[in-house]
Protein backbone atom coordinates (compact mmCIF):
# COMPACT_ATOMS: atom_id res chain seq x y z
CA UNK A 1 0.00 0.00 0.00
CA UNK A 2 2.58 2.07 0.57
CA UNK A 3 3.78 1.97 -3.17
CA UNK A 4 0.39 3.76 -4.08
CA UNK A 5 1.13 7.02 -1.78
CA UNK A 6 4.71 7.10 -3.49
CA UNK A 7 3.79 6.66 -6.77
CA UNK A 8 0.90 9.43 -7.34
CA UNK A 9 -1.85 6.47 -8.48
CA UNK A 10 -4.87 8.14 -6.64
CA UNK A 11 -4.02 11.64 -8.32
CA UNK A 12 -3.29 10.33 -11.68
CA UNK A 13 -7.02 8.51 -11.20
CA UNK A 14 -8.59 11.87 -10.28
CA UNK A 15 -6.73 13.91 -13.14
CA UNK A 16 -7.97 11.17 -16.03
CA UNK A 17 -11.29 11.48 -14.30
CA UNK A 18 -12.11 15.09 -14.45
CA UNK A 19 -10.48 15.73 -17.63
CA UNK A 20 -10.98 12.77 -19.79
CA UNK A 21 -13.83 11.40 -18.88
CA UNK A 22 -15.76 14.13 -17.97
CA UNK A 23 -14.34 15.98 -22.02
CA UNK A 24 -15.65 12.32 -23.14
CA UNK A 25 -19.31 12.78 -21.71
CA UNK A 26 -19.30 17.04 -21.84
CA UNK A 27 -19.02 16.14 -26.14
CA UNK A 28 -20.39 13.07 -26.76
CA UNK A 29 -23.39 13.56 -24.20
CA UNK A 30 -22.61 9.94 -23.13
CA UNK A 31 -20.83 8.48 -20.02
CA UNK A 32 -18.07 6.06 -21.58
CA UNK A 33 -17.94 4.50 -17.21
CA UNK A 34 -21.61 3.58 -18.45
CA UNK A 35 -21.33 2.62 -21.47
CA UNK A 36 -23.23 -0.56 -22.44
CA UNK A 37 -25.48 -0.06 -19.72
CA UNK A 38 -27.81 2.43 -20.83
CA UNK A 39 -30.56 1.59 -23.26
CA UNK A 40 -30.09 1.50 -26.90
CA UNK A 41 -32.83 2.68 -28.59
CA UNK A 42 -33.98 2.16 -32.92
CA UNK A 43 -37.09 2.99 -35.08
CA UNK A 44 -38.06 1.39 -38.27
CA UNK A 45 -40.55 2.69 -40.61
CA UNK A 46 -42.42 0.21 -43.01
CA UNK A 47 -45.13 1.56 -44.71
CA UNK A 48 -48.48 2.55 -42.25
CA UNK A 49 -46.10 0.69 -39.13
CA UNK A 50 -43.40 1.70 -36.62
CA UNK A 51 -41.70 -0.83 -34.90
CA UNK A 52 -39.61 0.60 -31.73
CA UNK A 53 -36.70 -1.51 -30.56
CA UNK A 54 -34.99 -1.05 -27.00
CA UNK A 55 -32.03 -3.11 -26.32
CA UNK A 56 -31.38 -3.23 -22.39
CA UNK A 57 -27.87 -4.66 -20.82
CA UNK A 58 -28.24 -5.34 -17.13
CA UNK A 59 -25.78 -7.25 -14.59
CA UNK A 60 -28.40 -10.25 -14.61
CA UNK A 61 -28.60 -9.99 -18.62
CA UNK A 62 -30.41 -8.58 -21.53
CA UNK A 63 -33.53 -7.62 -22.46
CA UNK A 64 -35.22 -6.54 -25.92
CA UNK A 65 -38.33 -4.63 -26.36
CA UNK A 66 -40.20 -4.45 -29.49
CA UNK A 67 -43.10 -2.15 -29.66
CA UNK A 68 -45.39 -2.51 -32.94
CA UNK A 69 -47.73 0.16 -34.35
CA UNK A 70 -50.08 0.50 -37.31
CA UNK A 71 -51.80 3.37 -38.84
CA UNK A 72 -50.10 4.94 -35.03
CA UNK A 73 -51.94 2.44 -33.10
CA UNK A 74 -50.21 0.42 -30.52
CA UNK A 75 -50.46 -3.65 -31.58
CA UNK A 76 -48.05 -5.10 -29.00
CA UNK A 77 -45.31 -5.34 -27.35
CA UNK A 78 -42.83 -8.24 -27.30
CA UNK A 79 -40.26 -8.35 -24.36
CA UNK A 80 -37.47 -10.72 -24.91
CA UNK A 81 -35.36 -11.73 -22.07
CA UNK A 82 -32.13 -13.36 -21.58
CA UNK A 83 -30.72 -14.38 -18.53
CA UNK A 84 -27.33 -14.86 -18.52
CA UNK A 85 -25.48 -18.12 -18.69
CA UNK A 86 -29.10 -19.64 -19.16
CA UNK A 87 -29.59 -21.67 -21.80
CA UNK A 88 -33.28 -20.41 -22.34
CA UNK A 89 -34.17 -17.21 -24.01
CA UNK A 90 -38.23 -15.83 -22.81
CA UNK A 91 -40.29 -14.20 -25.30
CA UNK A 92 -43.49 -12.29 -23.57
CA UNK A 93 -45.92 -10.87 -26.32
CA UNK A 94 -48.59 -8.68 -24.86
CA UNK A 95 -51.19 -7.41 -27.05
CA UNK A 96 -52.98 -3.99 -26.75
CA UNK A 97 -56.37 -6.24 -26.11
CA UNK A 98 -55.03 -6.76 -23.51
CA UNK A 99 -54.42 -10.75 -23.31
CA UNK A 100 -50.67 -11.86 -23.65
CA UNK A 101 -48.82 -15.30 -25.01
CA UNK A 102 -45.20 -16.33 -23.71
CA UNK A 103 -42.50 -18.22 -25.49
CA UNK A 104 -39.54 -19.89 -24.28
CA UNK A 105 -36.64 -20.99 -26.43
CA UNK A 106 -33.99 -23.18 -24.77
CA UNK A 107 -30.98 -25.01 -26.49
CA UNK A 108 -30.32 -28.47 -25.74
CA UNK A 109 -27.03 -30.41 -25.09
CA UNK A 110 -27.60 -31.56 -29.07
CA UNK A 111 -27.61 -28.17 -29.85
CA UNK A 112 -31.35 -28.31 -31.39
CA UNK A 113 -33.95 -25.66 -29.74
CA UNK A 114 -36.77 -26.86 -27.27
CA UNK A 115 -39.89 -24.34 -27.64
CA UNK A 116 -42.40 -24.06 -25.38
CA UNK A 117 -45.76 -21.79 -25.83
CA UNK A 118 -48.77 -20.69 -23.97
CA UNK A 119 -51.12 -19.23 -25.05
CA UNK A 120 -53.71 -16.23 -23.94
CA UNK A 121 -56.09 -19.22 -22.65
CA UNK A 122 -53.19 -20.46 -20.95
CA UNK A 123 -52.94 -23.68 -23.29
CA UNK A 124 -49.53 -24.69 -23.32
CA UNK A 125 -47.78 -26.74 -25.90
CA UNK A 126 -44.16 -28.20 -27.17
CA UNK A 127 -42.49 -28.74 -29.77
CA UNK A 128 -38.42 -29.51 -31.01
CA UNK A 129 -36.42 -27.41 -34.41
CA UNK A 130 -33.24 -28.12 -35.72
CA UNK A 131 -30.23 -25.71 -35.71
CA UNK A 132 -30.72 -25.77 -39.73
CA UNK A 133 -35.02 -24.66 -39.09
CA UNK A 134 -33.34 -22.43 -36.84
CA UNK A 135 -30.63 -20.46 -39.17
CA UNK A 136 -33.63 -20.45 -42.12
CA UNK A 137 -35.87 -18.31 -39.62
CA UNK A 138 -32.75 -16.68 -38.61
CA UNK A 139 -31.79 -15.51 -42.02
CA UNK A 140 -35.14 -13.94 -43.00
CA UNK A 141 -34.93 -11.41 -39.80
CA UNK A 142 -31.23 -10.52 -40.99
CA UNK A 143 -32.95 -10.39 -44.44
CA UNK A 144 -35.46 -7.60 -43.36
CA UNK A 145 -32.77 -5.71 -41.04
CA UNK A 146 -30.88 -5.90 -44.20
CA UNK A 147 -33.15 -3.89 -45.89
CA UNK A 148 -32.86 0.15 -47.07
CA UNK A 149 -35.43 0.87 -44.42
CA UNK A 150 -33.52 -0.73 -41.56
CA UNK A 151 -30.03 0.13 -42.33
CA UNK A 152 -31.16 4.34 -43.03
CA UNK A 153 -32.50 3.52 -38.88
CA UNK A 154 -28.90 2.16 -37.82
CA UNK A 155 -29.93 -1.63 -37.36
CA UNK A 156 -27.02 -4.15 -37.01
CA UNK A 157 -25.72 -5.47 -40.63
CA UNK A 158 -26.45 -9.45 -40.93
CA UNK A 159 -23.33 -11.12 -39.69
CA UNK A 160 -21.58 -12.41 -42.73
CA UNK A 161 -21.21 -16.51 -43.49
Amino acid sequence: MVILVIVPVYQLAALADAVIVNSIEFWTGKNPMTAGLEPEMRTVYRGGERYVQTFIRTASGKEMRIEYYREGRHVNTLVIHHQENSPTVTANLHWSEGHHEVYQVTVTEEDNYLIGHTDATGAQRQWSASSTQVAKVSSQVWTFLASPVAVATGLPAPPTQ
